[in-house]
C-alpha cells in the first residue's frame, strides 16, 4: 500500500517553513593555505585520505602521477610518475574497495576480438603501483558504451560499473554486451555480471540474459548486496506503445544467475531519477524523485521504497514537496504563478536532478537534488547568419532527511545561481558529512551578495570563471537548522588569487576538516585546508 507522506502539515510546517538559514560567525570555518608545489597538468584527477596524508592519483595521457601531502603538516611529501601505461587503454575507474586501491582500465585485444579489464594496485603508503597490471577479466566479444576520440586516445569508454555493498565487502562489475541484433523490438540484452571481494578474488560471474526486450525495458540503476546478490531497477514498458511503464527490481541470485522479479507499485507517479542501493540491515532502498506530469523533468517530490532479501516491497512512500519551499527565494511574480499551479495540481520544483543519496548506519536517507538545465541562445545577423551557444545553469538545491522509520525529519530549499557557458567547470557543489558532529556541508562557489537573503529575494547570479566566493551551507542532521558561512574568495586566498577551482577537487579528510586543491599559477597548485569550528 502506498503512503502518501505530506510534508506540510501540522507538526512538520516548522522544519520546512521557518527561514531556512542563518549567516554563520565568521569563526565557523577557518582555512590554512600550503607551501606551493609544482601542478601536475592532468584530465583527471582523484584523492584520497588515510592517517593525516594524502594520495592525489592524477591521469592524462599514458602517464599516471601519484602525489603524497600531509594534511597534519600542510607539505608536500613526494611524487612518482608512472609512463608505463598500454598503448590504447581506455580508462574505466579508479576506487577505494576495503582498504586497497585500485586504477580499472580496459584494453581491446583486436587481433582475438577480445575486451580485457585490467586493474593495477596502489600502494598508499609508498606512494606508487604495487606491481604491474593484471587482468581481470577476459570478454570474447565487443561491449556497449560510448565512442569518444581525440587527442591521445579513441575508444568505446564506460564499457564497464562499479558498484560497491554497504559494508564494502563486495564489488560488482557489470557491462553489457553489443547488441547482435540492432532491433531493439527484438533484442535481449545481455548483461554481465562479476562480483568481488576486496581482494579482487572472484565470489561469482555470470552472463544473464534479460527477460524482456530492449524495447520493452530500461535498466536504471544496478546495486549488489553483502551476500554478492546483484540487483537491476528497471522500468518495464507496458505493451509495445511505450506510452505506460512500471518499475521492477530484478535480483541476480549469487552464483547461480537466476532472476527474481519484483513490481514496485508506485501508483499515478512517474518516477524519475531513480537510484538503488544496499542498506545497512538486509534490505535495498530505492529512492528519487516523482512528478504528477507524465513528459516532466520536474520534481513533485520524493519517491521511497525498500525490499527485503525475500523479495517482498516494503515501506512505498512518498513526500510531497509543499508550496511553502516551492515560492522560497522566488520573486513574487512566479510565486503567484506557481501558486495558481498548485490550484491545478501541476506545481513541481523545476528541472530538479538528483545528485546525492545517503543511507545512515542507522537506516535514515538523505537526498540531495540540484536544479539544474541547458538553454540553447540563437542570434541572427543582418546577412542572415546565425550564431548559437549554450548556457548551462546550476541553481537551487533541495536536501531532505527521511528518519530510520520512515518519517520526514525536514526538508530544506537551498539557494544557489550560477551560469557558464563551458560545461560544469567550476559550478555545481560538493558534499560532505561529518560524522561526528552529524552535520551535512555543501560547498560551492557563490556571488557575496547572496549572504544574507530572506525567503522572497531570489539569489544574485555567480558568473562561472569571475571569481566568487567558497561558500558553505551547514546542516544540523538532527533538526536541519541550516547555516551559511563564506569561506574564502578565491581573489584573494592570504592575498593570492587561485584558479582552476572545480567542486571535484574537494574532499573530506577526517571529522572537521576539508580540503580543496587549486592553482595559483606559475606552475604552482596550493592545498588549502578548511577547519570547522565545533
Amino acid at each position: 500500500m502506498l503512503m502518501w507522506k505530506p510534508a506540510v502539515f501540522l507538526l512538520l510546517i516548522s522544519f520546512i517553513c521557518s527561514d531556512v538559514y542563518s549567516q554563520a560567525p565568521s569563526g565557523d570555518f577557518r582555512y590554512t593555505v600550503s607551501i606551493p608545489y609544482r601542478v601536475v597538468d592532468a584530465a583527471s584527477k582523484y584523492y584520497f585520505y588515510q592517517e593525516d596524508e594524502i594520495m592525489m592519483v592524477k591521469i592524462t595521457g599514458r602517464r599516471v602521477t601519484i602525489q603524497k601531502f600531509s594534511s597534519a603538516g600542510m607539505k608536500f611529501i613526494k611524487i612518482k610518475v608512472h609512463e608505463d601505461m598500454p598503448k590504447g587503454y581506455v580508462m574505466e575507474n579508479l576506487r577505494k574497495v576495503g582498504e586497497n586501491y585500485y586504477l580499472f582500465y580496459s584494453l581491446w585485444d583486436r587481433a582475438n576480438e577480445t575486451e580485457q579489464l585490467y586493474y593495477r594496485e596502489i600502494d598508499f603508503s609508498a606512494g606508487s603501483f604495487n606491481g604491474p597490471a593484471k587482468r581481470l577479466l577476459k570478454i570474447k566479444g565487443r561491449l556497449a558504451g560510448f565512442f569518444t576520440g581525440g587527442g591521445w586516445s579513441m575508444g568505446v569508454t564506460d564499457k564497464f560499473s562499479f558498484n560497491v555493498s554497504f559494508d564494502e565487502t563486495k564489488l560488482l562489475i557489470q557491462y553489457r554486451r553489443k547488441p547482435l541484433i540492432r532491433d531493439d523490438s527484438k533484442n535481449y540484452d545481455v548483461i554481465g555480471f562479476n562480483v568481488f571481494d576486496p581482494e579482487l578474488e572472484e565470489v561469482w560471474s555470470e552472463e544473464v540474459r534479460m527477460p524482456y526486450t530492449e524495447a520493452q525495458m530500461s535498466n536504471l540503476d544496478y546495486s549488489v548486496d553483502a551476500d554478492g546478490n546483484a540487483y537491476i531497477l528497471a522500468s518495464v514498458f507496458n505493451g509495445t506503445s511505450r506510452t505506460t511503464s512500471h518499475i521492477e527490481l530484478l535480483r541476480i541470485e549469487n552464483e547461480t544467475g537466476e532472476i527474481d522479479i519484483t513490481e514496485i507499485k508506485v501508483g499515478t507517479m512517474f518516477i524519475k531519477n531513480i537510484w538503488l542501493y544496499e542498506g545497512p540491515n538486509d534490505y535495498m532502498v530505492c529512492a528519487g524523485f516523482y512528478s504528477k506530469l507524465k513528459s516532466s523533468n520536474n520534481a513533485d517530490g520524493i519517491f521511497l521504497a525498500k525490499a527485503g532479501k525475500d523479495g517482498e516491497v516494503y515501506d512505498v512512500a512518498k513526500y510531497e514537496i509543499p508550496l511553502s519551499v516551492l515560492n522560497q527565494y522566488t520573486s513574487a511574480r512566479t510565486q503567484k504563478k506557481t501558486s495558481k499551479r498548485e490550484k491545478k495540481n501541476k506545481a513541481e520544483f523545476d528541472e530538479l536532478e538528483l545528485r546525492n543519496l545517503i543511507i545512515g548506519d542507522d537506516g535514515s536517507i538523505v537526498m540531495i537534488g540540484e536544479q539544474y538545465y541547458v538553454l540553447v541562445h540563437t542570434s541572427y545577423s543582418s546577412d542572415g547568419k546565425s550564431r548559437t551557444y549554450y548556457t548551462y545553469h546550476y541553481n537551487d538545491m533541495l536536501i531532505t532527511k527521511i528518519d530510520p522509520d520512515g518519517e520526514l525529519a525536514w526538508m530544506k530549499k537551498l539557494p544557489k545561481r550560477q551560469t557558464g557557458r563551458k560545461g560544469r567547470g567550476g559550478m555545481g557543489y560538493k558534499y560532505v558529512y561529518d560524522e561526528k558532529s552529524d552535520e551535512h556541508f555543501l560547498l560551492f562557489l557563490d556571488n557575496f551578495k547572496n549572504m544574507e537573503l530572506s525567503l522572497d529575494q531570489v539569489p544574485a547570479n555567480h558568473s562561472d570563471g569571475a571569481g566568487g566566493f567558497l561558500t558553505a551551507y551547514k546542516i544540523d542532521g538532527e533538526d536541519g537548522a541550516v547555516t551559511k558561512a563564506s569561506i574564502f574568495n578565491v581573489k584573494d586566498v592570504n592575498g593570492t588569487a587561485v584558479y582552476q577551482f572545480q567542486t571535484g577537487r574537494i574532499f573530506s579528510t577526517k571529522p572537521g576538516e576539508i580540503m580543496v586543491e587549486v592553482y595559483k599559477k606559475k606552475k604552482e597548485d596550493v592545498m588549502i585546508r578548511i577547519d570547522v569550528n565545533e
